[in-house]
């Protein structure tokens, strides 16, 4: 992914680590403070009071699940994803307004750059345009359509994602890519958190 071509680069340069560090700890704070700017003034569009549609915003980036991403030295490339998700949210809720095919055309970029920075954000893309959809949809028909628009701009970029992966990193795909295994591990999974995590009585 394009982090670890990042910080390979900056490793052939022979910048120290903690150099690194301090250098993704900066890009990490840009980006999240513009994610900020950014969600802000969207939500703004649908909660009438500046106060509320802030926090909303702050809520949604700094959050215990983000901060995570924090803990690693690629934090910088891992929110440029996340801002990445929220430019194409962005687009697609301009695209929702004003019917622009340009602008569906600029979210699916956005989200080829996110998604080619960290796949771990995705979600988030899918989770605000879902709120959008709804506000736009006037109908059941119309609903669907929008529906159908936001999957091709969350699926395309895996698509395009996974041959980029296929064609550089071929062996390392087939170890993951099991798709019974996937699917095995997906229903421990849940078995596992409906049983409270091992901690709660089931």
């Amino acid at each position: 992914n394009f982090y670890v071509y990042v910080f390979c680069f900056l490793g052939f340069l022979r910048i120290p680590q903690y150099a690194m560090y301090i250098l993704s700890f900066i890009i990490a704070i840009f980006f999240s403070s513009l994610s900020i700017y950014t969600l802000d003034k969207i939500i703004n569009k649908y909660v009438n009071n500046r106060f509320l549609s802030s926090l909303i915003s702050i809520s949604i980036i700094i959050n215990p699940f983000i901060i995570e991403l924090w803990l690693f030295v690629e934090m910088g490339i891992m929110m440029l994803s996340i801002f990445s998700m929220i430019k194409a949210f962005t687009c697609f809720d301009n695209y929702l307004d004003k019917k622009n095919q340009r602008l569906l055309l600029k979210s699916l970029i956005w989200m080829i750059i996110g998604v080619f920075s960290y796949q771990g954000t995705m979600a988030l893309f899918v989770c605000l345009s879902l709120i959008s959809i709804i506000n736009h949809s006037k109908n059941v028909k119309l609903y669907f359509k929008n529906n159908i628009f936001m999957f091709f701009i969350y699926f395309i970029p895996i698509i395009i994602n996974y041959i980029f992966i296929l064609m550089f990193s071929r062996n390392r795909v087939g170890g993951i890519y099991n798709f019974q295994r996937t699917i095995s591990t997906i229903i421990d999974s849940t078995k596992y958190i409906v049983n409270g995590f091992g901690l709660f009585p089931k």
